[in-house]
């Protein structure tokens, strides 16, 4: 395959070397996307929420499921290198890199949905219920931007049909494409994946006319297709002459792509849900 001119070190020497071990975290990272969503957390935050399951709200209805259909699969890359016979040394000291530097700084959760696509299945994996409050922790700030959408149409709803007062609501957001950096583990093991919240909010009137109370039950869904999907020339159209970080980068993804083609790993669909988790408040932009 067309390889850039560069010496044929094993990116495991270069992975743990000074800042090339840090800048060549994310096999997976898809450098052609924008981060699109990178709110900071708000409000009570998902500790909070945490903090305060059952304690006001513990008759409410559970939100409905996971929603569905999930986001479409990304295409294959156009353009993928030619093979060449040194294709299966190289596939392994890339995967040897990966898990080197899963091992050095500590991302449980990116070596187990790696080893997941190692294991050649192509089956989903569901997130445990830990795993799914480390993503919703990563995620907190876009999760609290869609509670409010949620407490606001409930609010709206009620004010347009005064029957809904002190009724459950059903109202879930659509799926959202999230990037965070905050927590490694997960930018690693993830990238750019998708997040949508279910809720149940009850509204309820106050003496001031001015505000409402609601009451909410919720749980936030993630859902991602773990692939090395980016483009080959998208990838040169990057590399600067002495660019070591991004030519590992590179030639990792690459041949991950070639793993896969080979038959000897299958990429996947991974998703999770939280528990149901409670959000209390007052509101008053709409009403």
């Amino acid at each position: 395959m067309p390889t850039p001119i560069k010496p044929e070190i094993p990116i495991s020497i270069w992975l743990l070397t000074g800042a090339t071990a840090v800048a060549v975290a994310n096999p997976r990272v898809r450098q052609s996307l924008t981060p699109r969503s990178q709110t900071t957390s708000s409000g009570t935050g998902l500790l909070g929420n945490l903090l305060n399951f059952g304690r006001h709200d513990a008759d409410l209805p559970v939100p409905q499921g996971i929603p569905r259909p999930f986001p479409p699969i990304p295409q294959e890359p156009r353009v993928v290198p030619a093979n060449n016979p040194s294709i299966p040394d190289r596939i392994y000291t890339a995967e040897d890199a990966a898990k080197a530097y899963f091992a050095l700084y500590k991302r449980p959760f990116s070596r187990k949905l790696y080893d997941h696509f190692l294991g050649n299945t192509g089956t989903d994996y569901v997130y445990t219920e830990q795993e799914a409050l480390q993503v919703a922790k990563a995620t907190d700030g876009t999760t609290q931007a869609q509670l409010a959408t949620a407490a606001q149409q409930a609010a709206n709803n009620a004010k347009n049909d005064p029957s809904l007062y002190g009724k459950p609501q059903y109202i879930n957001s659509s799926w959202q494409d999230v990037y965070q950096t905050e927590d490694g583990d997960i930018t690693t093991a993830l990238g750019h994946y998708w997040t949508s919240v279910t809720t149940t909010v009850v509204v309820t009137k106050t003496a001031n006319p001015d505000v409402v109370h609601y009451e909410m039950k919720y749980q936030v869904h993630f859902w991602d297709y773990y692939d090395f999907d980016m483009d080959y020339h998208n990838w040169l159209a990057q590399l600067k002459d002495g660019d070591m970080v991004t030519w590992l980068k590179m030639n990792v993804d690459i041949e991950m792509q070639w793993l896969r083609k080979a038959g000897f790993a299958k990429y996947f669909q991974n998703y999770g849900s939280t528990p149901p988790m409670s959000k209390s408040g007052g509101w008053s932009d709409s009403v």
